[in-house]
């Protein structure tokens, strides 16, 4: 998969996968969320999988680390549970979004072969969204952890 058909396709599915709040408004959080979300998941989960097989530089399993984060989030908020109130579990979390963010910067690498071959320094497209990928992870991570902590 080339890089800009894979950015086209990224984009959307991780700002759904961002608006937490919003949808467990809308579906609760219950079986309705889960059976909504889950196809969203396994689709992002694959889109990335197939973007880093296709790119043979990193291993496509990491590509777990890419759901990971948000997958937490909807468990924690479907489940009510308390554990992610502990220092040790917020800090796995927080973990989990840095692994996150590194995963998708990684992927965003030209590594297809019909994408262009530029030195990273200069290939703007990945200057661009790595920043964004960066911005994203922590205010996502920011506004999850508030709200499974402070709901």
């Amino acid at each position: 998969m080339n890089r800009l058909k894979y950015i086209y396709w990224i984009t959307p599915l991780f700002i759904l996968l961002s608006c937490g709040r919003m949808l467990c408004g809308l579906l609760g959080t219950g079986w309705l969320m889960a059976l909504v979300l889950l196809p969203f998941i396994l689709l992002t989960w694959g889109i990335v999988w197939m973007r880093l097989y296709g790119m043979n530089k990193l291993r496509p399993e990491f590509a777990i680390l890419s759901i990971l984060p948000q997958s937490v989030y909807f468990v924690a908020k479907g489940t009510g549970t308390t554990l992610l109130h502990q220092a040790e579990w917020q800090n796995l979390y927080a973990m989990s979004w840095i692994a996150f963010a590194v995963i998708i910067i990684l992927s965003l690498r030209p590594g297809d072969k019909t994408d262009t071959k530029t030195a990273l320094s200069k290939d703007h497209i990945f200057i661009m969204m790595s920043i964004l990928t960066v911005v994203y992870a922590f205010t996502t991570m920011g506004a999850y952890a508030a709200e499974i902590c402070y709901p």
